[in-house]
């Protein structure tokens, strides 16, 4: 029988698991060294069909993965340089060892591609994996808004939208 969270319990976890995808966990509060410029913050979570739909594998690295880029595409729109992301994480004890370890480890793997620092979070008991990610940037500027787009302006994508591949997607601004 594969080990589960419950087998280990809180403590165990934080001590053993987590430490080998956020280097900075284990403390109630991280610190994240930030320039004097101004701080973007965004929260979003990841619903779990989500993440095996647009995946297409039900493999809980997915679903870590989609919950930092979620994040990280709401840092890079607003034109922020990315810092840090926190995850707060719910478990069921049931969970297997290995499932929980693979959605940390598309977090962390997640993190390091989009240049996110990952300080940790928050674990607690639920009755699904469950999570919310909260990701920090900077900017020496204005931050980029969803309005305010003028003819001319350039507008682009980390990635092509899945839905872009169904309908012609134009804008024109007047």
């Amino acid at each position: 029988m594969a080990l589960t969270l419950a087998d280990l319990g809180e403590r165990e976890i934080v001590r053993t698991i987590l430490p080998r995808f956020c280097s900075l966990a284990g403390s109630d509060c991280a610190t994240l060294s930030v320039s004097c410029r101004k701080v973007v913050v965004t929260t979003d979570p990841v619903p779990e069909p989500a993440a095996k739909v647009l995946a297409n594998d039900p493999d809980p690295y997915w679903m870590g993965w989609l919950l930092v880029t979620i994040n990280a595409s709401d840092i890079a729109a607003s034109g922020a340089n990315p810092i840090g992301f926190l995850a707060a994480v719910e478990a069921p004890p049931t969970l297997s060892v290995s499932d929980f370890e693979r959605f940390f480890k598309g977090i962390a793997e997640a993190c390091n591609a989009e240049e996110l620092t990952f300080a940790g979070g928050n674990l607690r008991e639920g009755v699904k994996l469950a999570a919310v990610g909260t990701a920090i940037g900077e900017i020496d500027r204005k931050s980029l808004g969803r309005s305010g787009a003028k003819v001319g302006d350039i507008i682009s994508t980390p990635a092509q939208p899945s839905w872009s591949r169904k309908i012609p997607f134009r804008c024109n601004f007047r």
